[in-house]
């Protein structure tokens, strides 16, 4: 588990580009943030995100991963244990036409009952929110707005942006194509696109997919 005090989430360009291509949409999108440990990294704590697995596509304001989806990570993750998983939602361009543009920079009240279940292993147990503009993990979210025990409030725009001018607000959210100090990549060229780890997985989650979606 990471302390998350003092962690980095280093997300690459590409993947990132997927990302905002979600916001775009008028549905509300779910997926999970694939990474491994790096002992070589300067601060061990840091993330360095590998791979991006969709889970669900839901409508503005509401999405749920589909099951099978997740029978598909939750196996890798048991027969992968050197890898980890972050579970990332978002709000969409069609969330913040619907709801308003304070969810461009807060969880929702429905986000929080998912957030706080239990995570099964492997999967930290904090997620990130992807909007339009900002990258938000829900422990910073949590801390920086005081919503605890079924307390839910709102921050400002203007509130994040002091507090992470102040330092405050973990982790960090890097966007960035990263590399160890002599320039080695931790990970392919293209992030992303390295079948000799996500071959299989990618195959099965497309199984899982068609499963899903027949007879409907």
């Amino acid at each position: 588990m990471t302390e998350l005090s003092k962690t980095t989430v280093y997300i690459p360009e590409k993947i990132h580009s997927y990302l905002k291509f979600e916001t775009q949409q008028d549905a509300e999108n779910q997926g999970v943030l694939v990474y491994r440990e790096h002992p070589g990294a300067d601060n061990e704590d840091d993330i360095f995100i590998e791979y991006k697995l969709p889970t669900g596509r839901g409508t503005p304001g509401r999405v749920e991963p589909q099951q099978e989806k997740l029978d598909v990570l939750h196996q890798f993750m048991e027969d992968n244990p050197e890898y980890r998983g972050i579970v990332y939602h978002t709000h969409s361009e069609g969330t913040l036409e619907e709801f308003g543009e304070i969810y461009g920079h807060n969880f929702s009240p429905g986000d929080m009952p998912q957030i706080s279940s239990e995570k099964p292993s492997g999967y930290e147990d904090w997620e990130l929110l992807v909007t339009p503009d900002w990258i938000l993990s829900s422990e910073e979210w949590q801390e920086l707005s005081g919503s605890y025990n079924g307390r839910h409030n709102f921050i400002s725009e203007e509130e994040l942006e002091r507090a992470h001018e102040e330092g405050r607000g973990k982790p960090e959210v890097v966007i960035s194509d990263w590399s160890m100090d002599d320039g080695t990549p931790f990970m392919p060229e293209n992030p992303g696109t390295d079948e000799s780890v996500w071959g299989d997985v990618r195959s099965k989650l497309g199984q899982a997919r068609k499963k899903a979606t027949e007879g409907v």
